[in-house]
């Protein structure tokens, strides 16, 4: 069965500590599914890449200087072309490294308890 990821929103957000990140709202079909930062879906790909091998579709990469509005929405497109893609394979969306990343952002997305 494929899934249909979208993120429709962003958000620019500071931290703790001044540095500014951006938070992306995922949408599954339609609904919102969960909230995620770049780095956090660059690590996830890591461990996609450790479990399924060079196969995976290519990660959007990290821009090191401030991004333009333009760079951000390329961005953030590149980023649902990527979801898009890794949930095409059903052996990919019935992995642990699958389920429970998404099952974690879910629960700090919505602050469900553990």
């Amino acid at each position: 069965m494929k899934m249909h990821f979208s993120i429709p929103l962003s958000e620019e957000l500071l931290e703790k500590f001044g540095g500014r990140y951006v938070l992306y709202s995922v949408y599954l079909e339609g609904f919102l599914f969960c909230k995620l930062r770049y780095s956090q879906l660059h690590r996830w790909n890591e461990q996609l890449r450790r479990v399924f091998g060079k196969g995976m579709p290519l990660f959007p990469p990290k821009f090191y200087l401030a991004m333009t509005k333009s760079m951000a929405d390329e961005r953030r497109t590149q980023l649902e072309q990527y979801l898009q893609n890794v949930s095409v394979d059903p052996s990919v969306t019935k992995s642990d490294v699958f389920i429970s990343f998404f099952r974690k952002l879910q629960q700090v997305s919505f602050s469900v308890p553990k």
